[in-house]
């Protein structure tokens, strides 16, 4: 089915980019609607997957439900009055019908896919702006965020010292070795999380 998956980093959510955007429209809209429901989120999770799926989406130009059945979605309203949303135009026969569908979704594939290449170079131009990015190399003594320490306050953040024993991905991310336990099996972290270890001068 051409689905190729990705590994990514620990602590490094925005490795997973679409499902972590989904997780913070989920959470935004769950917290919009908790006071109305009594607390009871789980009731509301159809009704905000179908909000989602059928409002159209900034990046790609479509919704999600059109870009699956080749139509909009019936809203309550257009249930309630009668209405016929557009997409549900007559047609002669079922193979005018499908050639319709076809057509359509050829149509929204294409231009799908010219508007996520323009948005994913709009995020790469943002990111290029934001980050400052000094690729380590081997051999670097490096600190590593721990984002597990953060909730306590008293705790320290910063792990290490851990050596640079391999650069991954263009120096997007960098297999380790912990010095203060040899033990430790490596492992692999993102940029993001590590910042230069300076050895005191005798």
């Amino acid at each position: 089915m051409g689905i190729v998956k990705t590994r990514t980093s620990p602590y490094h959510p925005q490795s997973d980019g679409q499902v972590e955007r989904f997780n913070r429209t989920l959470k935004s809209e769950l917290s919009k609607r908790l006071f109305s429901t009594g607390n009871q989120w789980d009731k509301m999770l159809n009704h905000i997957a179908f909000s989602y799926n059928t409002s159209v989406h900034s990046s790609i130009g479509y919704s999600p439900f059109f870009l699956v059945n080749g139509r909009e979605a019936r809203m309550p309203l257009e249930v309630m009055f009668g209405d016929t949303p557009v997409g549900y135009s007559c047609h002669s026969s079922y193979g005018d019908f499908v050639d319709d569908i076809t057509k359509r979704m050829k149509e929204a594939s294409k231009i799908v896919g010219q508007e996520l290449v323009k948005a994913q170079e709009k995020q790469a131009d943002y990111v290029e702006l934001k980050t400052r990015f000094l690729p380590y190399v081997v051999g670097d003594l490096v600190w590593v965020n721990d984002p597990a320490k953060q909730r306590d306050k008293l705790a320290a953040r910063w792990k290490g010292p851990h050596r640079v024993i391999r650069v991954m991905n263009n120096g997007v991310t960098y297999q380790l070795q912990d010095l203060s336990k040899s033990s430790i099996p490596s492992k692999v972290i993102h940029y993001n999380r590590l910042k230069p270890m300076f050895l005191p001068i005798v």
